[in-house]
């Protein structure tokens, strides 16, 4: 086990600007997921880290020791893929094996027949053998050794992956969206399993993904990343309840968050669209904000004035959830996620209402989309007093 530490970060290919000064500290043991969507230079850090790509500047250090200048087999360090890289031509053993041999035999003790004259080859042959059957056991692929990957489902592909990443007991596993190829019945079934691995083995794991659901269900913490730029590091639900950013509000969560455009009013309140709302935000009076209501924080009512209101425009049913979807004012892609219990009398082209608990306002800055401090007006009026 290891803590990985990333320390001001750059990298850029030609002109493109791909990594800006990422700071990052991993704790050992720590399952971490770097999480955003394509292109935001997720998977070049995780190169970074491996050795497969070299930073333009900053630094990476497992255990606090610098690795740099280390090639990426002087790591440590063990990477499954996104396309498992199996060689086609092997046996799922002799796959698991690879990493063993290139580590422990010479180039000699290697060769199929003239390695066997070798001394110290029956030894080492004997001890990779019982590594592989033992790594193969713990994820119940021994009855698959013999098998060529042409022969495997997607999921025993995958299985075999880390496998041959777990079979070298490296100090950290680093993971470039291995999930991806497999169809979505699969996915859930192997971010449970990569998820119990990770309990039972208690290594560090970095693992890529642009996929939410694997980040939030899988990790100790998750890095959001944007364009280059670490947006917010902490646990998913600190995440989904409390964004740093409207990005980041915006990215996790499915359906994604609602966004309403707002006004810091004088009085201490917040003008939405010309509906009072009860919060006090940290901004000078006049300045453009966005106002996130999640799906299932946002309830259906009859319309009224004072009230934000819309048209149903689509119905989804879940089973026990409905997504309504409903057009307000010039926002057509408004979501609220109801009970079917109570959902089931609305219609589509009906006029209602929208609802919410003030405690569930995020406000942000039009601006610079960073999350600002809101309070409701009485208790920021009580904060005043006090």
């Amino acid at each position: 086990m290891a803590a990985v530490g990333i320390h001001a970060v750059r990298k850029s290919f030609g002109d493109v600007r791909v990594l800006n000064a990422v700071d990052l500290d991993i704790e050992d043991g720590e399952f971490m997921t770097l999480v955003g969507p394509s292109g935001c230079g997720k998977s070049t850090l995780l190169r970074i880290i491996a050795g497969l790509e070299i930073q333009d500047a900053g630094s990476i250090a497992i255990d606090g020791a610098a690795i740099d200048d280390l090639r990426p087999s002087d790591r440590n360090l063990a990477m499954v893929f996104q396309s498992y890289a199996l060689y086609p031509h092997l046996t799922v053993a002799q796959n698991i094996a690879v990493p063993l041999k290139m580590r422990s035999m010479n180039a000699l003790e290697r060769l199929p027949l003239v390695g066997r004259l070798s001394p110290s080859a029956g030894s080492k042959s004997a001890d990779i053998d019982r590594r592989v059957q033992q790594v193969a056991k713990q994820l119940d692929i021994a009855h698959l050794l013999d098998r060529k990957p042409k022969q495997l489902s997607g999921g025993q592909r995958q299985r075999v992956a880390v496998g041959r990443a777990m079979v070298r007991q490296p100090n950290v596993f680093l993971m470039d969206e291995p999930l991806s190829n497999l169809d979505a019945k699969l996915r859930v079934h192997m971010r449970t399993e990569i998820a119990d691995l990770h309990r039972t083995l208690g290594t560090t794991f970095i693992y890529v993904t642009h996929d939410q659901a694997e980040a939030m269900t899988m990790s100790t913490r998750i890095a959001v990343m944007m364009e280059g730029d670490l947006l917010q590091v902490a646990p998913p639900d600190e995440v989904y309840d409390n964004p740093s950013d409207v990005r980041v509000a915006e990215f996790i969560g499915s359906p994604k968050i609602n966004i309403f455009p707002a006004t810091a009013d004088a009085d201490g309140t917040v003008d939405c669209q010309g509906v009072p709302i009860s919060l006090s935000v940290d901004a000078t009076p006049g300045t453009a904000l966005k106002i996130g209501i999640r799906p299932e924080k946002l309830a259906i009512t009859g319309t009224g004035p004072g009230r934000l209101n819309g048209e149903i425009r689509h119905i989804e049913n879940l089973g026990p959830d409905l997504l309504i979807h409903l057009r307000q004012g010039a926002n057509d892609g408004i979501i609220a996620r109801v009970p079917t219990a109570s959902g089931h009398g609305h219609r589509v082209g009906e006029k209602v209402g929208l609802v919410f608990g003030l405690d569930d306002v995020l406000a942000f800055s039009a601006d610079s989309g960073a999350r600002l401090t809101a309070r409701t007006a009485r208790d920021a009026r009580e904060q005043r007093h006090a």
